[in-house]
């Protein structure tokens, strides 16, 4: 798998979900293990396929598959969504995380600024 890995890949180590930042990380013999690929990451990355770039994704409720022509091939981990989204687009696929709350009155109190914060002047 290292060598599918770039610098920006979500990947699982001891130390939980990290997203590589340094060609160390990768080359140092660090265990990392791939993360499979999961509704909760794509709606993480906000999935929404490129457009009018002449390939298309077919998504069902459990997989996602890449399809170019007659080339048909299941996407299972995450990096190499990530991967393949920038070969096509040439932008990095990022995490979207949802913005926290300003007004937070006890510690690990928080919100996502949706409709049901109970927190005064939230919106």
């Amino acid at each position: 798998m290292k060598t599918e890995l770039r610098i920006g890949n979500w990947v699982k180590t001891i130390e939980g979900e990290i997203q590589i930042q340094n060609g160390w990380e990768i080359d140092e013999g660090n265990e990392t293990h791939p993360i499979p690929l999961t509704e909760e990451w794509l709606e993480r990355f906000n999935w929404n396929p490129p457009k009018d770039i002449g390939v298309s994704f077919s998504l069902t409720t459990d997989e996602i598959h890449f399809v170019a022509g007659n080339y048909y091939k299941k996407i299972e981990y995450v990096h190499q969504l990530q991967n393949l989204y920038f070969a096509l687009t040439g932008e990095e696929l990022t995490v979207k995380e949802p913005k926290k709350c300003k007004y937070v009155k006890r510690e690990g109190e928080s919100c996502t600024l949706n409709d049901n914060c109970t927190y005064p002047n939230c919106k």
